[in-house]
């Protein structure tokens, strides 16, 4: 049996590859927010941030149901 620090440290942290496309997603985000001009590149910046959010949040939604399935405790 995995030992409860173990899953935390493996399981219930974020990746570096996850953290680092949070930031690029804040990036993207802070780059039109500070060039507020309506374009179609903007258009294509705001929808690979939502792709990116979709998936990002189904993987967290997955991670989270498999610790519960484990009978983990969850802060």
């Amino acid at each position: 049996m995995k030992d409860i620090k173990d899953i935390k440290k493996h399981v219930a942290k974020l990746s570096e590859t996850e953290i680092t496309t949070l930031k690029a997603i804040q990036s993207n985000l802070t780059n039109i927010q500070k060039k507020p001009t309506v374009s179609e590149d903007g258009l294509r910046v705001l929808e690979n941030c939502l792709s990116e959010l979709e998936i990002f949040k189904n993987n967290y939604t997955w991670r989270l149901i498999r610790l519960l399935k484990q009978n983990h405790m969850i802060d």
